[in-house]
């Protein structure tokens, strides 16, 4: 088996992870264009939270990568406090795929990777916040070989 050992990128980015919204085109009154927005507020400004610190690690190493990676990711949201529930299950808390998408675009965006076809294993948890910890996303990637 081949083993994703050398890491990239290993970092905690700080923040409330947002997933990424559906897309919705309309065309506005009055105009003829159609217009494509994403349905979840605040994805983008989130995703670009995440490719700003991400860019940080373009100048340590051979970025974009351009080879299979393995990426990792562990999200961290805050429960909300009339929460019974042990994991983050209910809607408001994310689909753990949409969540993933957004951090995926957001290599992209930040130069990480060339493209999220390169990513061959993905590992992605999500856990309610600890007490005394920060929300966000835990963000290894991984090569077999050195970067």
């Amino acid at each position: 088996m081949n083993e994703f050992v050398h890491p990239y990128v290993d970092t905690f980015i700080i923040g409330h992870p947002k997933p990424k919204g559906s897309m919705r085109a309309f065309v506005p009154k009055g105009s003829r264009k159609v217009v494509v927005r994403e349905q979840v507020s605040g994805s983008k400004p989130w995703r670009d939270i995440v490719a700003l610190h991400l860019i940080e690690w373009t100048a340590r190493g051979a970025f974009p990568i351009e080879s299979p990676v393995e990426v990792r990711l562990h999200f961290r949201v805050p429960k909300p406090k009339t929460s019974k529930r042990k994991f983050p299950t209910s809607q408001r808390d994310g689909d753990i795929d949409k969540l993933t998408r957004n951090m995926l675009d957001a290599m992209v965006d930040a130069g990480i990777l060339r493209d999220d076809c390169y990513v061959v294993r993905l590992l992605v948890t999500q856990d309610y916040t600890e007490p005394h910890t920060m929300d966000g996303v835990r963000v290894l990637v991984m090569s077999r070989v050195p970067g």
